[in-house]
């Protein structure tokens, strides 16, 4: 169940109302010890249910700037990842979404060359879509 609510979590800016409806899923993760109750089911399914419909990518607009967001990029131990989006209609959509286990190495690095790796490896993964195009780089990292 962490697994889930994790990976749930990643996609909290495309999903209205996430922190409400995993708000059960998220007591449970600090509760010890761990009881599976009605009211974590039901927003376990009601969480499924909004991912599932949640709108995921949109076609890149080659005049529109490009963000790449590391607000919910994952440096992790063992990966890294990010979102490629655009600002279409009044409203970001993701454009593409980009992950990528690190090596024996980078897991030694420091939150901070993490979190530059998973841009630096984001920026090489969306190359073809950012080169000529403006980029803001957005990122909640910051150092302690």
């Amino acid at each position: 169940m962490p697994a889930f609510y994790g990976l749930a979590s990643y996609y909290r800016w495309f999903v209205r109302d996430l922190a409400a409806i995993a708000e059960p899923l998220s007591r449970l993760t600090r509760k010890k010890p761990f009881i599976w109750t009605e009211e974590a089911q039901a927003s376990f399914d009601k969480l499924k249910k909004a991912l599932i419909e949640t709108e995921v990518l949109a076609y890149p607009h080659p005049d529109i700037p490009c963000m790449l967001d590391t607000e919910i990029t994952d440096a992790s131990d063992v990966a890294v990842g990010a979102v490629l989006s655009q600002v279409i209609d009044g409203v970001e959509r993701p454009i593409a979404f980009f992950s990528r286990v690190v090596n024996g190495a980078q897991r030694n690095y420091c939150p901070t060359r993490r979190e530059l790796r998973a841009v630096v490896a984001a920026l090489q993964h969306f190359r073809h879509y950012l080169l000529g195009s403006r980029v803001i780089l957005k990122t909640d990292h910051h150092s302690g």
